[in-house]
Formats: C-alpha cells, sequence, structure tokens
C-alpha cells in the first residue's frame, strides 16, 4: 500500500488494534476532506476515499494481523538484542579475570569428561553389551552350583558336554542352547607358536546369537555331524595376520598343532557372548564332547523368566541322573543373565563399570561444588556493583540472568574440553582398566554427544543458577548502604559446599588406601613359593600312539632330554619336571592311610598330587621343613616314597612323627608308599586358598595322570632370553609342535586385577577429586581474605597479630575440612559392605586407612588455606580503607 503516509508504516509495528482503527479513520477523514476540495460531494467523497482504501472487514483483519505480527517480531528482536548483550557482558567480565576462568573451565572439562567417559563404558559394558548379538537379554547361562567335596559350597560356569546334550534333548521353554567356551591356546607351529585367545564353539552357537560374519560364514549344526575342522578368524587377526586378505577363506589356520580350514572372518568388535577378545573361533570337535567345562547359553521364549530358565535346565538334566559329572553327582543347574563370571557373580568388568559410574559422579559433584563455592565467593565481592545495576534501573531479572550467563559460558566451555578430555582418558583407561576386551568404545557417537549435551545442561544449571539465586533483592539493595559487607552474612551455602568438597574426596581416598593395603597384604603373603621368578615352559608334540603308560613313558623321556638342555642355557639357574602345575592343573588319585576308615578333609580340598624331580622344591622355593627331598635314585622301579605338605602331615598325624608313616595310593591293596619328607604348604588354586592336603612322587612314580612342565628359576646374574631357550629346545627335539613359556605369577592376574584397578580406579579419581578440591578451598579462602580485607585491616588496627589473624584464616579453613572428614568416614563406614568382598585381608573399615586419610586431608585443607592466611597476616589499615 504505497499511498499508506510513513505513519501508517510506522503503526503497523504496535499491537494495539484500536491504534489501528483510529489511524485509519483519521487517514480516511484527511482523504475525505480533500476530496471535498477537489469538487465532489461529501457522500461521493466518502465513497471514493472507501474504495481507494479497500477498507473491507477483510483488509481490517489483514492490517490488525500484520500489526500483531510486526510487534511479536520486534518483541522478539529486542529480546535477543538484550541476550546478546547480556551474553557479551558475561563473557568481557569472565575475560577480566582469565585466571580464575581458566581454572572454572578446567576444572569442568575434567569433572564432566571423567562423565563421558564412565558413560562412554558403561554404555557398552552394561547397556549396549557385546556387538552384533541380537536380542541379549533374551539370553541366560547355565551354571552348576555344588555343595561338599572336593570343592566345597560353590558355583561354576562348568557344563558338561553330555548334560549339554540332555539339555539340548529335553529341555523346554527355550528356543535353542549353545555351547562355547574361550581359552589361551598354542597358534603356529615350533618356537614361532604364540599364545592366543580361541573360542571354540558348536554350530548352535552363532545361529543362537544371530550374528552375521563379515566374509565368508560361521559354523552351522550341519558342521558338527560332518566333524569338520573349521575355524573363523576375528577381523583383527584377518587384518593383522593375513593383510586383510579377501582369499583367505580355504586357507589354513593352525591350532594347538591341528590344521583347520578358515570359512568366514568375524565383524569388527565381534567377541561372541562376552566382552573379551577372542582372535578366533574353531568349531568344537569329537575329543571336545568329551569335555566337562563347556559355557552354556539358551535363549529364551518371549515370556519366560530366568528362574524358569533355571527350574527347566533342572528338570531336564534330572531325566538323564547318568550324565552327571562324577565329581558332582548332586550338583543343582542354574541359570543367571549374561555379564556374569564363570563363578556366577557379576563381572569383573560390570563392577568395573559402575564402580567408574559412582566415582565420576562424585567428582562431578565435588568440581560443581568447588565452582558453585567459588562464583558465591566472587559475587560477595561484585555485590555492591550488582546492587548499583539494580538501583539505575536493570531489574533483578536482569542481573540474575547476566550471573546465569557467566555460568552457562563456563559450562559450555567445559562440556566443549570435555570431549578432548574423553578423548585422551577413555583410551587410556580402557587398556588400564579393560585389558582383555574385545570391544572399542568410541566418544563422538551421538549416544555419547547426547550425554554430553544433558551433564554440560545440568552442571550449566548447578553452576550459574544457584549462585544466581543465592543474589536475592535485598541483599542486593543492602549492599549501596553496606557495600561488599552485606554478603558475608551468606556464607553458610560456601561452608557446606566445602565440607561436601571434603566429605566425597574422603570416600575416594579411603577406597584407594583400602586396595593400597589389599595389594601390601598379597605383596606380604607367602604362597609357599616363589610364583613371580618361577618361569614354565610347556612343549606340546605331535599326538603319540600306543597305551597310556607307553604315552607317559614317551613323555618323560623327551621332557628329560628337553631339561637338560635348558640347564645348559645361561641365565637359567635351576630347573625341575613336574607333573601338575599350581593354578594351571591339579590331579588327585585313590589315597588311604592304614589305620583309618576315610580320609578328613581341609577347607582347601584335595588331596592334590603332584609327580617331580629332586629339584623341583629349590626351583619353586618351596620350604622342605624336614626329611629330604627326591634323588636321582627316586624313579620308576625304585621304592616308592612320598612327600607330604605340612598341612597334610598335621591332619593326617597330629600326635605323631610324619616321616615314621606310609600312605597307600591308587588301590588300597596297593604297598605302602614311605614319607620321605615334609615341605611347606602352596598355594594352589589362587591366592584366597585355605589349607589343602598336598603330597608329591617322584617323577616316573605316577600313574593314570599325565602333562608334564619345565619349571625354570632364572638366574639373577644373567637375563634369560626366552627366543633363546626357545631355539635350544628346538634344536634338542626338532619334533616339537609347539612352545610355550610364561611366567608362573601371571596366572594370578586374574585374582590380582580387581585389587590392581581397584586402587588404580579409586587412586587416580581421588587425587583429582583431592586436588580439585585443595583448589576450591585455596581459591574460595583467598576470595574470602580479599572480602574481609576491610575488617582484617581494623583487627589489625585494633592490635591484632599477624599470627593470630593467620590462625584465623587456616582454622577456618582447617574446621570445615574436618566436619568434611568427619562425613565421609561416617559414610565410608555405612557403606563399607559394598567393597569389602573386592578386598584381600583387609576390612572396610582399616583403622590405618582411615586414620591416614583424615591426617592427609586435614594436611591438604592447612596448605590450602596457609596462603591466603599470609596474605591476610599481611593486610594493613590503610589496605582496608581503600578496600572499603
Amino acid at each position: 500500500m504505497p499511498f499508506l503516509r510513513p505513519g501508517i508504516r510506522k503503526l503497523l509495528r504496535l499491537g494495539d488494534g484500536r491504534e489501528v482503527d483510529d489511524e485509519i479513520a483519521l487517514h480516511l477523514e484527511l482523504r475525505i476532506e480533500s476530496l471535498m476540495r477537489e469538487g465532489l460531494t461529501r457522500d461521493e467523497a466518502t465513497a471514493e476515499a472507501t474504495r481507494l482504501f479497500a477498507q473491507s472487514d477483510a483488509s481490517l483483519r489483514a492490517l490488525h494481523a500484520t500489526a500483531h505480527a510486526r510487534d511479536d517480531r520486534m518483541r522478539l528482536h529486542n529480546r535477543w538484542e538484550s541476550v546478546q548483550q547480556d551474553l557479551r557482558y558475561a563473557a568481557r567480565r569472565l575475560l577480566r579475570e582469565p585466571a580464575v576462568t581458566l581454572f572454572m573451565v578446567l576444572t569442568l572439562a575434567l569433572g564432566i569428561g571423567a562423565n563421558v567417559t564412565a558413560f562412554s563404558l558403561i554404555d557398552r559394558i552394561l547397556l549396549r553389551g557385546p556387538e552384533y548379538v541380537v536380542d541379549r537379554d533374551a539370553l541366560s547361562r547355565l551354571y552348576l552350583h555344588v555343595e561338599g567335596p572336593p570343592f566345597g559350597s560353590q558355583t561354576m560356569g562348568w557344563i558338561s558336554h553330555p548334560v549339554y546334550d540332555a539339555l539340548r534333548r529335553d529341555m523346554r521353554g527355550v528356543l535353542g542352547l549353545g555351547v562355547y567356551r574361550v581359552d589361551d591356546q598354542m597358534i603356529g607351529a615350533g618356537a614361532a607358536a604364540k599364545p592366543q585367545r580361541i573360542g571354540t564353539a558348536d554350530g548352535s552357537f552363532f545361529p543362537l546369537l544371530g550374528a552375521k560374519s563379515l566374509i565368508g560364514r560361521f559354523f552351522v549344526p550341519s558342521d558338527e555331524s560332518e566333524n569338520a575342522t573349521i575355524a573363523v578368524l576375528s577381523e583383527a587377526t584377518w587384518r593383522n595376520d593375513f593383510g586383510a586378505d579377501p582369499a583367505v577363506l580355504g586357507k589354513s589356520y593352525t591350532v594347538d598343532d591341528k590344521v583347520y580350514t578358515i570359512v568366514g572372518v568375524a565383524p569388527a568388535g565381534f567377541t561372541g557372548a562376552a566382552l573379551d577378545r577372542v582372535d578366533a573361533w574353531k568349531l568344537i570337535g569329537s575329543d571336545g564332547k568329551k569335555s566337562q567345562n563347556w559355557n552354556v547359553i539358551v535363549r529364551r521364549k518371549p515370556g519366560v523368566s530366568v528362574a524358569t530358565v533355571s527350574i527347566a535346565a533342572e528338570a531336564a538334566r534330572r531325566l538323564s541322573p547318568e550324565v552327571a559329572p562324577k565329581w558332582a553327582p548332586k550338583g543343582t543347574l542354574l541359570a543367571t543373565p549374561m555379564g556374569y563370571d564363570d563363578a556366577g557373580n557379576p563381572s569383573l568388568e560390570s563392577v568395573l563399570a559402575r564402580w567408574l559410574g559412582v566415582i565420576s559422579l562424585i567428582i562431578l559433584v565435588i568440581t560443581c561444588a568447588n565452582l558453585v563455592n567459588l562464583q558465591l565467593a566472587r559475587l560477595a565481592r561484585r555485590n555492591q556493583e550488582l546492587g548499583i545495576r539494580v538501583a539505575l534501573g536493570a531489574g533483578r531479572a536482569r542481573v540474575l540472568r547476566l550471573l546465569v550467563f557467566e555460568g552457562v559460558l563456563v559450562a559450555i566451555a567445559g562440556g566443549v574440553g570435555s570431549l578432548f578430555v574423553a578423548r585422551i582418558t577413555e583410551p587410556l583407561i580402557r587398556s588400564v582398566l579393560f585389558v582383555n576386551a574385545g570391544f572399542e568404545a568410541s566418544v563422538v557417537d551421538g549416544r555419547v554427544l547426547l550425554a554430553v549435551g544433558t551433564i554440560t545442561l545440568l552442571t550449566a544449571l548447578v553452576v550459574g543458577v544457584i549462585p544466581a539465586l543465592r543474589m536475592g533483592s535485598d541483599s542486593l539493595t543492602a549492599s549501596l548502604k553496606n557495600g561488599a559487607r552485606v554478603a558475608g552474612g551468606r556464607s553458610q551455602m560456601r561452608h557446606a559446599l566445602t565440607v561436601v568438597q571434603a566429605a566425597l574426596s574422603v570416600v575416594l581416598l579411603v577406597g584407594a588406601g583400602l586396595f593400597l593395603r589389599s595389594m601390601a597384604h598379597v605383596r606380604a603373603l607367602d604362597l609357599g613359593m616363589d610364583a613371580e621368578r618361577v618361569v614354565v615352559a610347556e612343549a606340546r608334540f605331535p599326538k603319540a600312539t600306543g597305551t597310556f603308560e607307553e604315552r607317559s613313558a614317551l613323555e618323560r623321556s623327551r621332557y628329560r632330554q628337553l631339561l637338560d638342555a635348558v640347564r645348559q642355557e645361561p641365565g637359567v639357574e635351576r630347573a625341575a619336571l613336574t607333573v601338575g602345575l599350581p593354578f594351571y592343573s591339579s590331579f588327585g588319585v585313590g589315597l588311604w592311610v592304614p589305620g583309618m576308615d576315610s580320609i578328613p578333609q581341609l577347607p582347601g580340598g584335595g588331596p592334590y598330587i603332584t609327580a617331580v624331580n629332586g629339584d623341583y622344591f629349590a626351583t619353586m622355593g618351596t620350604k622342605l621343613q624336614r626329611g629330604r627331598v627326591f634323588t636321582d635314585q627316586d624313579r620308576e622301579g625304585s621304592e616308592p616314597v612320598v612327600i607330604v605338605g605340612a598341612a597334610m602331615a598335621k591332619l593326617l598325624w597330629p600326635s605323631a612323627d610324619a616321616l615314621t608313616k606310609c600312605i597307600t595310593l591308587y588301590a588300597r591293596t596297593a604297598p605302602c608308599v614311605r614319607v620321605v619328607g615334609i615341605v611347606a604348604d602352596i598355594h594352589r588354586n589362587g591366592l584366597r586358598e585355605e589349607a589343602s592336603l598336598q603330597y608329591y612322587v617322584p617323577i616316573g612314580q605316577e600313574k593314570s595322570f599325565s602333562g608334564m612342565s619345565i619349571v625354570i628359576q632364572p638366574s639373577e646374574q644373567t637375563a634369560l632370553s626366552w627366543s633363546a631357550l626357545k631355539a635350544r629346545m628346538m634344536r634338542a627335539d626338532p619334533g616339537i609342535v609347539a612352545l610355550d613359556v610364561k611366567v608362573l605369577g601371571n596366572a594370578l592376574a586374574g585374582e590380582l586385577r580387581p585389587l590392581r584397578l581397584g586402587m588404580i580406579t579409586f587412586g587416580l579419581s581421588a587425587v583429582l577429586a583431592l586436588v580439585v578440591a585443595a583448589l576450591g578451598l585455596y581459591s574460595v579462602m583467598a576470595y574470602m581474605v580479599a572480602w574481609r580485607t576491610h575488617e582484617i585491616g581494623v583487627r589489625m588496627a585494633l592490635g591484632a597479630t599477624e599470627g593470630s589473624v593467620a590462625r584465623l584464616v587456616v582454622g577456618n579453613s582447617a574446621a570445615l575440612a574436618g566436619i568434611g572428614i568427619v562425613i565421609g568416614l561416617v559414610a565410608c563406614l555405612l557403606g563399607r559392605r559394598l567393597i569389602e568382598a573386592q578386598l584381600f585381608e583387609v576390612s572396610g573399615a582399616d583403622p590405618v586407612v582411615f586414620a591416614g586419610v583424615a591426617g592427609s586431608v586435614l594436611l591438604v585443607a592447612l596448605l590450602a588455606g596457609w596462603l591466603p592466611a599470609r596474605r591476610a597476616a599481611r593486610i594493613r589499615p590503610t589496605e582496608a580503607l581503600r578496600a572499603e
């Protein structure tokens, strides 16, 4: 409408409809008067003006709508312009204190980054689970719970294959069953052979998971009927060992001197039903179907619970009682969800993920408390400035918005920084805490970015809104009269936040201290041998023919030849032979004691038999307590002799000399075997082990068990080269198929792992939390000293000494830390049972740890208050006047 005057265009910026009508009526009347001066009558002029203005109801409504829309646009424009002004001011205000702002951003980046890393791992372990598994929640794992000797009361994830066959035949309420296990096996041949994590599965396993291969195919049930020797590589093995060759199908892959044909490659990150790394999969063979040690998983039908699966499994097994293991005829089958370890407990990965979640939340709370405290201290100094803004008409809401924007900008910067922190820490934590994990987590996927946004938003609300709400309108107004000192009455929240930081730091430090004490107890534990120094060498030969006795004699002959070669290798102090190896293999045979109807039991089980030669005990570092060790004359065909463990000697002959006694082995009617020595008991199965029955026979006098190893004690003067050792053994017996060399103490890694990981997790988190809390306490005390400059100057003018002023500041810091220490220790006492199961011979309320943590936190608090105290002690009355 170009004929409208500028006044009408200006009118369209308004939102009042009555003004629109009045303005249009005015212009209509002016047009009528103009037309009447041109000679038209009033009626004619009115009709012509109305036509020109097109004044219909529709036109008026359009004008009204345009006016309202313009008003809304202007209102939004003004608001956005106001927001931009506040954001620019908040940014300038933060840049005026670059050191404080950088401290807040870095602190938030660490706090949020810890939570992003924890969420990434929790999401991968607890929420997503293994990759490529369809409907994982419908899967369950079966366990065998046994009561009584030789294992006591425990739950084991070992199911025999005959039991599995019975379950496949008779079990109800499931869509299918599969069987698998993962263990270390030798890949390749000769000295170049290396241990790898190999999964063995039946043809039903992969269809049960619903996984699809990357190249080729997985196993199917028909492969078992054809007795195929086939393997599936992991994507990493295909890439590293075969150069990602697309023509890998049909090539050979040697596992434990048996050649398998490659039929497929698993997709990247596929680990089967668990999250442990698997380098390759091979199809179960006929020998494996006789094994007692299999993991059985089932897929439940819709609507069937885990408890129902337990009932159905036990009912199916009872239909075939002949398949029960001989050592556990009264065992009971149980079902659990996936994610439990071989003992039926939550897996270490899931426990660690939960720990990380709780610890990261504690760190975030400490971080937020730190920054809120710092913001409150900063605002206490700015109280007069903000009061002036309110007095000049800015309005309380506008001032509060300025304060909120400062917190939001800091939180956003911290959230962006957290992505860089998580990018660095997530691979590091995964490599330290989840060494065997086969998954790869990422901090850049959509779920993690959503978590970053959510955490940052919540943090922004906490860091920005809480301090702003504390600055009430009354205090802002009163500040004009009383200056900055008016905020001093609102220090309760600052004190409370400081106490919270100290208390949570105590919780993390206590956790770290308990695990550190556990590791110290492990180091001081007497295993009865020097497992960390003993090296074990095992050779694998082509499968021999003949009777068991003939195969055992051949094995002894070849190992004795290897032993002579090993003893000649530089760096070898001692070496010996053994059939039966602590932490790896235990054997039991029939044993009777003259004059006893039955053998009493010890909590650790047994009796365990081991066949060794004379140098075994010196090589292992096991002490001879009485009698003698075996000699070269103690061998097959010589007088049968035995060496017993100290606990066995004390249990069987408590009031007699064991060296005058004998025992009967293998058959009650066999000749009595004379006891010639008593040695210290060793830990056969792990760290947490009670006394067990243990005894030894000479190599060559063992029957019905086999599986030799060479144990080596390296020299302390000359380094032992494993590659040279393997080469010497290969030269001594070129018929060796594969060689495996390892440190015996590495077998304890599984038990040491929770202790080490707990110590690392809590330790690093506690140090981070303590540093953040200390810096926060220091910054708050420094701000409070600056805020109280006037008061301190007056005190000094009235005769207060520098020492008394310093004690005032340090005392405030120590008092707040002391309250936090008490609260934190009480919280640790109440929650100690949550962590005691992971500790080793340490109480969750260990007084040494509690005292050490309390002293450390108090010392840090004193140091954090010392520098501000020095500054306070140097304040002079003239500074107080300038501060006012």
